[in-house]
């Protein structure tokens, strides 16, 4: 079985100290969508903010 992460992960605006998937752009849940691999690389309508996929210092 392959587990595949999403880039969520390792974007800077993730919000790591909640439970589920959050962060700055989509404090009350990510979208499936972009959890399944489409690219959060513009702004998109229904997010909050104009945070975008920014990979995290020190993640690879």
């Amino acid at each position: 079985m392959t587990c595949i992460a999403p880039d969520c992960l390792w974007c800077k605006w993730f919000n790591r100290k909640e439970t589920g998937l959050k962060c700055a752009a989509f404090p009350n849940g990510i979208p499936e969508n972009i959890i399944e691999g489409e690219p959060h690389n513009k702004v998109l309508p229904g997010q909050t903010g104009d945070k975008v996929f920014e990979k995290a210092r020190g993640r690879k």
